[in-house]
């Protein structure tokens, strides 16, 4: 029992510790059905309506209930799905066992400790992903069901109906048909039963597929073969929640390459035939729902953005079927009847998955903690600015509630963000408000007001030139001031400074940062920024070379034409980088301007009689006496 219970306790207490009951992003457009809810203006066609490419029906319905009942309690929500899950599993290894009645029931507990990962650390902490359980539960509920040792009318209605549910409730539910077909196939079926089945398929898709509007980029993934390739694999080897940077993983792509090799052997030799006496064929099912899973991602998420190869925790519960569904193939050790036997491909698939599993387990309780600690931290300061967003300025807004697009001004009447799949806007706000819903249905709310805004740190830099880098010269001491930006101001930090480097904190979002004597070379170190709301850690870099005086290396002369554009390029060398500034009067139309790599004078000559400019350029490196130059500009 205690490989059972732990890994579920683990679970909600991982909502416990992490859950903040505020919405954001997708769980926006569940505010405005609850609002139409409240103004009794809430109709079918606004429950059925698509969200993206998906048919939400039942996850609506859910919504709009739990906001009548609980004041939309995301926390209740969030527990929901914990049940749901719970149910789920359940389900799958009672299932399985119904088949395999001699196997432990220890060899079931990596099933549970998988499938509670904290890898799935976005989708529990989210209710709006609430979808994501009904499916999966339903997709369970399904396999119990058609798994029956006898298959009764009685049982592949409920089948259907809950094949109905998990459809109308993601695109990814109605995978659960060919799933279940394939389930169906394997146990010699009746023909009566089998053609049931296919035609409720028919009909919910026809259902489903009817008005629904096509995707933009719907032809990506014809156009772009090795891009989806890529991010199908990406998606099918992300089971760790491994931080990844947007253009993907190599290892990660190595691990999906691999489960891809073992699930398809597992489905091959397993999912080809028919099988009426093990628990195979319930492994297959899992299996090819999720490499059907992790395909339909593909196309829709390049359908909707275009081209997107990265890793995504909200991935991971629907990816770990597959390798929950190898596990099962493999619990089976004895080959099936008039079969040829491959005992070494068997057990060196059999030591694979384990050694995955257990790699998975290890990583996902590391990367889990750490992404549900960051998730909590960015919902808590959402929650925070959006009891406070009277008086909440845009970057505010923008810093807390990261997709929407915000317009110039602020205040809560004349601020309208727009965020993909749901709208943030006063009207929103105003229902959560006047129906006490979410935080606003506890005390979390009169808390945060009272105690104000509060924003992460962020933008760590020299207030010199906001970036983290400095050029410095040998043997010369230098000072320089760094700031942070946040509320309550920072307090900055140091670490792995050398001894030639300090650091002043003046509890203002500011520090000094003092370079004594410091020798030739590239030094860099570590500055951290911290308030309540959190911290950031940036790597500072200081460039030091022996001082070389400024000279200039440009011309000082040039000719210019009336009417015509004019370039003048004024370049200096010299350690540090030069500043070069002007003096003197220009011709009209003509701008002075400092660039990256020196300075430019540019424009159209608007002067109508020819004339000679004398213009006095100074090149500075703010260590000894600046360069200077006469630059004679003549319009003809």
């Amino acid at each position: 029992m205690v490989g059972f219970g732990l890994p579920v306790a683990a679970y909600f207490w991982f909502i416990h510790q992490y859950g903040v009951n505020v919405p954001r992003e997708d769980q926006w457009s569940d505010v405005s059905l609850i609002g139409r809810s409240y103004s009794g203006t809430l109709g079918f066609a606004n429950l059925w309506a698509a969200h993206n490419d998906h048919r939400i029906l039942f996850p609506n319905l859910l919504a709009v209930l739990l906001g009548r009942t609980t004041h939309l309690n995301l926390f209740v929500e969030m527990y929901l799905s914990a049940i749901l899950l719970v149910v789920a599993v359940g389900l799958l290894i009672i299932t399985h066992k119904r088949r395999s009645p001699t196997t432990p029931w220890i060899y079931y507990c990596p099933v549970a400790i998988v499938m509670f990962s904290f890898a799935q650390y976005q989708d529990t902490l989210w209710g709006f992903q609430i979808a994501w359980y009904l499916v999966i539960a339903a997709l369970a509920a399904v396999l119990y069901l058609l798994d029956r040792p006898v298959l009764s009318w009685v049982a592949l209605s409920a089948a259907i109906l809950l094949a109905v549910v998990g459809s109308y409730s993601l695109f990814q539910g109605l995978l659960i048909w060919p799933v279940g077909l394939l389930l169906m196939v394997q146990r010699r079926r009746t023909r009566s039963a089998v053609l049931a089945w296919v035609i409720a398929a028919v009909l919910t898709g026809i259902g489903y597929f009817f008005r629904l509007q096509s995707p933009p980029n719907r032809f990506y993934v014809v156009h772009h073969p090795i891009t989806a390739l890529k991010l199908f694999f990406l998606a099918i080897g992300d089971i760790f929640a491994q931080p990844t940077p947007f253009s993907g993983d190599t290892a990660i792509l190595l691990v999906g390459l691999l489960t891809f090799v073992i699930a398809a052997y597992a489905v091959i030799r397993y999912g080809l035939r028919s099988d009426e006496t093990t628990g195979r064929p319930l492994g297959v099912a899992l299996i090819l729902f999720g490499l059907l899973f992790a395909a339909s991602a593909d196309i829709g998420t390049a359908s909707v953005f275009g081209a997107w190869v990265g890793t995504n925790s909200l991935y991971v519960i629907n990816i770990l079927l597959i390798l929950v569904g190898c596990y099962l193939v493999v619990l089976n050790r004895p080959s099936p009847k008039g079969t040829r036997a491959f005992p070494v491909a068997s057990w060196l698939v059999g030591v694979v998955v384990v050694g995955m599993m257990c790699t998975q387990v290890v990583l996902s309780i590391i990367n889990g903690v750490s992404g549900g600690r960051s998730t909590q931290q960015a919902a808590s300061v959402a929650a925070d600015v959006l009891v406070n967003i009277d008086r909440a300025s845009k970057q505010e807004v923008r810093s807390a509630f990261v997709c929407p697009r915000i317009g110039n001004r602020v205040g809560l009447s004349r601020w309208s963000p727009w965020c993909p799949g749901g709208t943030l806007s006063p009207d929103a706000v105003g229902v959560l408000r006047s129906h006490h819903l979410a935080l606003f249905g506890t005390g979390v709310s009169a808390t945060d007001a009272k105690e104000g805004l509060v924003v992460p740190p962020e933008s760590l830099g020299f207030s010199s030139n906001g970036a983290t880098s400095v050029q410095g010269v040998a043997a010369q001491t230098m000072t320089y001031v760094v700031n942070a930006v946040g509320t309550p101001a920072p307090s900055i930090s140091s670490r792995d400074l050398p001894a030639w480097v300090t650091v002043v904190d003046h509890h203002d979002g500011s520090a000094t940062l003092s370079a004594t004597n410091p020798p030739v070379g590239t030094t860099h170190f570590v500055l951290s920024a911290i308030n309540r709301a959190g911290a950031i850690d940036e790597p500072f870099f200081i460039r030091v070379r022996n001082q070389q005086s400024p000279v200039f290396v440009s011309g000082d002369t040039k000719t210019c034409y009336v009417g015509a554009p004019c370039s003048v390029s004024v370049r200096a060398q010299g350690w540090p980088t030069p500043a070069i500034s002007e003096r003197g009067r220009l011709p009209s139309g003509v701008k002075f301007t400092v660039t990256s790599r020196g300075a430019s004078l540019s424009g159209r000559v608007a002067d109508i009689v020819p004339s000679t400019y004398v213009i006095t350029l100074r090149a500075s490196t703010g260590v000894g006496p600046p360069a200077v130059q006469t630059l004679r500009l003549t319009v003809r």
